[in-house]
């Protein structure tokens, strides 16, 4: 059984993008991580839990701590994702500017951030496994404490609509909640979200079509991680109106609440139209 942790960044518009980002890795390789990941918080200076806004600003869990003594912590939790066997990051990202502009463009198209980036990320999951080979079931654990429970499983069951059979049955089953205090993978989860939004910040200046190579990564850690390779999933201006303007052709066509079924054979998923 395989296990996909996701933690969002930026949910409050701290900046200027909304991240839901995170690992898959199946049940043993999570076990595995954790007893290493408890190993580090139990290391003198002694962690709680980590939590990546706490060692940035040096407050909650790092309040006392050098930033060198900060930065070499951090690393080794970097090292623990990027060799424990985890088979691969997914991040979906929307940036605030953007969707509020197609928001307002759009009043009549009922769309949230959340579920955008819930769906991006189940999909390209699911579509890495179908590549890839791997079997499922694949389940999706969420960190209860961002506030988001209730929309993830809502949404989460209007996404699962809308895959076909046979991507139905990679999934296990609906999304569980846990407690990122206790549950250790959602820490590595809330690792990375924080260093793509962070990666987002970086490069707010850059135009959303240039090539991936003038990306500045000031992050050593998020050069790190990226040994372990990510699907990244970006939401852009032109992706967002396209598909606003495709949900406002489907709802003319098939109704203010069309079928999932009847909805899927119009499009593959108005979410993933180009």
């Amino acid at each position: 059984m395989l296990l996909c942790v996701l933690d969002d960044s930026g949910s409050n518009k701290e900046g200027p993008a909304f991240v839901l980002a995170g690992y898959l890795a199946s049940v043993n390789v999570w076990e595995a991580f954790s007893k290493r990941w408890q190993g580090l918080l139990d290391k003198p200076r002694i962690l709680q839990y980590f939590k990546m806004r706490e060692a940035n600003s040096l407050r909650g869990q790092f309040w006392g701590w050098s930033p060198g003594q900060r930065d070499q912590r951090v690393m080794e939790f970097v090292e623990v994702i990027s060799k424990s066997g985890i088979l691969g990051g997914v991040a979906s990202t929307v940036f605030w500017e953007d969707f509020n502009r197609i928001s307002s463009e759009f009043r009549d198209v009922p769309f949230h951030p959340y579920d955008l980036l819930l769906h991006g990320s189940i999909a390209h999951v699911v579509h890495f496994c179908q590549r890839e080979g791997i079997q499922g079931p694949i389940n999706f654990v969420f960190d209860e404490q961002e506030g988001w429970g209730n929309r993830a499983l809502q949404a989460f069951d209007v996404v699962v609509s809308m895959l076909t059979d046979h991507e139905r049955e990679l999934i296990g089953g609906r999304p569980v909640h846990r407690d990122d205090r206790s549950f250790l993978p959602l820490q590595a989860a809330d690792l990375i979200a924080w260093q793509i939004r962070r990666l987002c910040e970086d490069n707010k200046h850059l135009d959303p079509e240039a090539p991936a190579d003038q990306l500045v990564m000031n992050s050593s850690a998020l050069r790190t991680l990226d040994r372990v390779g990510t699907l990244c999933n970006t939401y852009g201006i032109d992706r967002l109106r396209d598909m606003a303007v495709d949900f406002r052709a489907a709802r003319r066509l098939l109704g203010t609440n069309p079928d999932p079924k009847t909805l899927r054979e119009w499009s593959r998923s108005p979410f993933e139209r180009r």
